[in-house]
């Protein structure tokens, strides 16, 4: 972001949501969709713009791949043998 002098003006507060809903333990996709709306590039969009929409998607998707894994592991039981 320090690159980016015209960077959309609701960026922080996008941020601060989205953090805050991915520190939640049951935190989904469909929720987080919802909150990353509002940053989605337009057509004519700066390619930081795309770059920055990009990687972000692609952290929150992997985030909360990773944490249903880590919740399924720590919840699951033993296995009898």
């Amino acid at each position: 972001l320090l690159n980016w002098p015209d960077a959309p003006a609701n960026t922080r507060q996008v941020l601060e949501s989205l953090l805050a809903e991915l520190a939640t333990p049951h935190a989904d996709s469909y929720h987080v969709a919802r909150i990353l709306a509002p940053l989605a590039p337009r057509q004519d969009a700066d390619y930081r713009h795309i770059a920055f929409w990009a990687r972000l998607r692609y952290f929150c998707r992997i985030y909360l791949e990773s944490s249903r894994w880590i919740r399924r592991v720590e919840n699951a039981s033993a296995i009898a043998e």
